[in-house]
């Protein structure tokens, strides 16, 4: 079971809350390259994901938060 982190502020549409989950499975058909294949067939574990709810809590987007740290790097993003 993956280990969940959840915020209240940040969210900017639909559900305003959003969660980071750690080692999170996914079954995907390509995988980001921060995704190690799991002991079952077709399921990845990402190790961290940015789990967004919307659509009133029915649809869910997630994004690798590594991929997306390096994708802010390469922007020049300052925190």
């Amino acid at each position: 079971m993956s280990e969940v982190f959840r915020f209240e502020t940040g969210g900017l549409w639909a559900e305003l809350w959003w969660r980071i989950e750690k080692d999170y499975e996914v079954k995907l058909e390509i995988p980001c390259p921060h995704c190690e294949l799991s002991s079952q067939q077709d399921v990845f574990i990402c190790p961290w994901v940015v789990i967004s709810v919307n659509e009133g809590g029915y649809n869910s987007t997630g994004i690798c938060l590594l991929c997306i740290l390096e994708a802010a790097k390469g922007l020049n993003v300052r925190i």
